[in-house]
């Protein structure tokens, strides 16, 4: 998951929550405090400051985008 704001919880609710299916493996944000605290509230074992980190991990299969705007196209290439 690419961002820890209302949008990524949004999409962490939807789909640990309701699918129960699908788990978070890695939360990237750009504030290591909102990632620390995302980790926790969605039992997701990986955190990080990089977004590069966040999205070259082996147990990776999607990654959901939850960024400002700004920042699409930067995730999108990594």
């Amino acid at each position: 998951m690419l961002g820890s704001g209302f949008i990524g919880r949004f999409y962490a609710d939807s789909l640990q929550g309701y699918r129960s299916k699908d788990k978070i493996v890695s939360i990237y944000s750009r504030r290591e405090e909102s990632a620390k605290k995302f980790a926790a509230d969605y039992q997701c074992h990986h955190y990080t400051t990089n977004m590069e980190e966040a999205i070259a991990r082996p147990d990776v299969d999607i990654v959901c985008i939850s960024l400002p705007n700004n920042l699409h196209e930067a995730a999108v290439m990594l």
